[in-house]
């Protein structure tokens, strides 16, 4: 579903997947003695909703927003090389994420952005067992970015800016990394 506001859209989007034959590494409780390697889970499926608003100049010139928030209900159906498995989430499949950017472009040359990443919990593992913020499990984080970028002319993009402004520490199986400063140039032919 779309619709069309002053200035900008609203979009709802309705979304359901069937998975067969995912690949991940597993426990196969069928053999003794169990074996842990890559194997299928028969059937994993999905379902969820994502809403999405873009509003251009929204309160004053210049200053555009662009958000989105999105729910998953992600769950194993069918694991016959490992039954305990069914039922559990999806691993890496958070239950929820978010993200809300502004970009203010006070003239042609200069735009400035502030960005929010929220990713929800999620797991790493089929058993869903790792649920710490540590080395080794999946957890939920809450990102800051911010970039300023000049465009000198029709050709040239330079720019510079943050990402995890805060520094949040959140692992995926190894930690994301911490506060990252960037500088970019570019040149359009």
């Amino acid at each position: 579903m779309e619709h069309a506001l002053p200035g900008g859209l609203w979009r709802t989007s309705l979304f359901h997947q069937k998975r067969e034959d995912a690949l991940y590494t597993q426990r196969d409780v069928t053999v003794f003695p169990n074996l842990t390697s890559v194997q299928n889970v028969e059937e994993i499926q999905l379902y969820g909703i994502e809403t999405v608003l873009e509003l251009a100049d929204l309160l004053i010139i210049g200053l555009d927003v662009r958000a989105s928030v999105t729910y998953t209900h992600s769950r194993i159906k069918e694991n016959t090389r490992n039954p305990e498995t069914e039922g559990n989430w999806q691993p890496r499949i958070p239950d929820w994420r978010a993200t809300v950017l502004t970009i203010y472009r006070p003239s042609d040359a200069w735009a400035c952005a502030l960005g929010l990443r929220y990713s929800g919990a999620q797991y790493g593992n089929l058993e869903n067992t790792d649920t710490h913020r540590s080395f080794g499990d999946s957890s939920e984080y809450v990102f800051l970015d911010a970039k300023l970028s000049y465009f000198p002319n029709a050709n040239w993009t330079f720019s510079a800016g943050a990402d995890n402004l805060t520094d949040y520490e959140t692992y995926v199986y190894h930690p994301w990394p911490g506060r990252t400063f960037f500088a970019n140039v570019k040149y359009a032919f």
